[in-house]
């Protein structure tokens, strides 16, 4: 009986961390496998806050998040939803939270389903790159 106890243990110490893997990469799922419909001008890992304002905010922090970039739309995937906005329905700024720390770039729009606050940034420092190409591609920056 002792040695069956120490064998169940033995296989639940690998089970638990297992099961916490597959439930964590499930949740995670939709910006890890995400495929957009055609090749994207721009495609970005990115940290991202999405929400009424930064208090009440869900922050998918990097590599959780990617931007794709088309010519007539930027789709943002976070872990918890897929947001596609239209180049016509968007006006790109960039934007220090609280005013300070490093930029982001804010998306703002008036969709009503929407989060109003919809900001993301790269990782290393990267902002004046997609900035730059945001800017070729044709959308607004203010």
């Amino acid at each position: 009986m002792i040695y069956f106890e120490k064998e169940l243990a033995d296989y639940m110490s690998y089970f638990i961390p297992l099961l916490f893997i597959l439930i964590f990469t499930s949740l995670l799922a939709p910006s890890l496998t995400y495929q957009p419909p055609h090749r994207p001008l721009l495609e970005k890992r990115v940290g991202a806050f999405v929400g009424s304002n930064l208090l009440w905010v869900y922050k998918a922090s990097w590599p959780f998040s990617k931007i794709f970039v088309f010519h007539e739309q930027i789709i943002l995937v976070t872990p918890w939803r897929t947001y596609e906005l239209k180049k016509k329905q968007v006006k790109l700024e960039l934007y220090k939270p609280l005013g300070i720390g490093f930029s982001h770039i804010r998306i703002t729009h008036k969709l009503q389903d929407y989060p109003k606050l919809m900001v993301f940034r790269p990782p290393f420092g990267g902002i004046n790159e997609i900035k730059t190409r945001l800017q070729e591609i044709g959308f607004d920056f203010e």
